[in-house]
């Protein structure tokens, strides 16, 4: 997404940063989703764990699977280790090599 360097230029005023990407994302978006989206994204600039910006992405709403994948930049690292824990196991076939 192009927004993502909006937030990274208005880096020190949150608030701005949200109202730019709506700005931005409204010339190619017309529908709610598609701006919350952009203004979660470029939000996501100020966020540096992999949890904070799922949730964050969640609260937003929208289109969450597509923009809580973002936050995938942070690495499997990241992942807090209940989550994976807390998940069934996959079936023998889905298992890497």
């Amino acid at each position: 997404m192009r927004v993502a360097p909006l937030g990274a230029y208005h880096h020190d005023d949150l608030s701005r940063a949200a109202a730019e990407a709506a700005l931005s994302a409204e010339v190619t978006h017309s529908n709610a989703d598609g701006i919350a989206g952009a203004v979660a994204v470029a939000v996501a600039t100020h966020l540096t764990d992999f949890e904070g910006g799922v949730r964050a992405f969640i609260a937003v709403g929208g289109d969450i699977d597509t923009t809580a994948a973002i936050t995938a930049h942070t690495g499997a690292e990241g992942i807090p280790p209940s989550w994976p824990a807390a998940c069934e196991p996959l079936p023998g076939w889905m298992r890497p090599m």
